[in-house]
C-alpha cells in the first residue's frame, strides 16, 4: 500500500486532519497514536512535505479508525487498477454494519472466509 502514491489528495487530507484535531481538540501526537502511525510522520503528511508523501498505506490507518470516510478523502479518479482495489477495500473496511456481522458470526463458530470462498466459487461457475 505504500507504493499506491495519493500525494494529489493532500490538500483535502490536510483539510481533513486539521478539522479532526480542532473538533475532538487533541494533539498531532495523540491523533498519530490513535491512529497507529509514529507521531513524527504526522506533521510532514499534514504540510505535504516531499519527504513524507501521502499513500495507501497511511490513509488507511485514517479511515480504518473513523477519522474520515473514503467519500471525503477520495477524488473519484483512481490512477490505477491498484488503486481502485484500494477504495474499495477501504469501502468495505469502513462498513461498521458489515464488520459487526463478519464478528457476530465469527463468534459463533462460522468461518466468514470459508464461506465467501465457497459463494464466490459457486458464482464462477454459474458464470461459465
Amino acid at each position: 500500500m505504500k507504493r499506491i502514491d495519493l500525494q494529489r489528495l493532500q490538500p483535502t487530507f490536510s483539510k481533513l486532519i486539521k478539522n479532526y484535531l480542532v473538533r475532538h481538540k487533541i494533539s498531532q501526537g495523540q491523533l498519530a497514536i490513535f491512529v497507529g502511525i509514529g507521531r513524527n510522520h504526522l506533521n510532514p503528511l499534514i504540510n505535504g512535505s516531499p519527504n513524507r508523501r501521502l499513500s495507501a498505506y497511511y490513509i488507511n490507518h485514517f479511515i480504518s479508525r473513523g477519522v474520515f470516510t473514503v467519500d471525503q478523502i477520495f477524488d473519484g479518479h483512481p490512477e490505477s487498477d491498484r488503486e481502485t482495489e484500494f477504495w474499495e477495500k477501504m469501502k468495505v473496511a469502513e462498513n461498521n454494519e458489515l464488520v459487526e456481522d463478519i464478528l457476530f458470526l465469527k463468534e459463533n463458530g462460522i468461518d466468514i472466509a470459508d464461506e465467501i470462498k465457497i459463494r464466490a466459487a459457486n458464482s464462477r461457475k454459474q458464470k461459465l
